[in-house]
């Protein structure tokens, strides 16, 4: 459906422009410089809320200003992986429709054991360090 409709808005002479991924290459300086090093406060936070937005926003960050630590749980899947998932539905501008609790499309983060950018262990340290009188991220 998603390739007819781009082929119809093609012949109507509609340009459409997509973002590129970030390439793999990149994604490894970025974790191999300091700009993720979770032993400062800054930084720890620049890495959280950079995979956050990497697995749960799809429209950058849209909707992460509101987002609460108690929006997301640590869970296990099947094989006992870890994972980061999120509790809550975000309606955006391109999904408008809630995904269930049950939804077996939801994203979820998953760990990377022995790797110090666990994207899981960085989120629990930051949550540990959050202000307890605030209630968001």
């Amino acid at each position: 459906m998603f390739s007819a409709c781009l082929m119809k808005i093609k012949k109507e002479g509609i340009q459409t422009e997509h973002k590129t991924l970030i390439s793999d290459a990149d994604m490894k300086k970025l974790y191999k410089s300091n700009v993720f090093d979770t032993t400062t406060p800054r930084t720890l936070q620049q890495m959280v809320f950079f995979e956050i937005m990497m697995f749960f926003c799809n429209r950058g960050r849209q909707n992460l200003r509101n987002m609460k630590p108690t929006d997301f749980q640590i869970c296990a899947d099947s094989e006992g992986r870890r994972y980061v998932g999120s509790n809550v539905s975000r309606l955006t501008k391109n999904h408008r429709e809630a995904i269930g609790d049950h939804d077996n499309t939801a994203a979820r983060m998953y760990e990377k054991p022995g790797n110090p950018a666990c994207p899981v262990s960085s989120f629990e340290k930051y949550i540990s360090k959050l202000n307890p009188a605030c209630e968001f991220l």
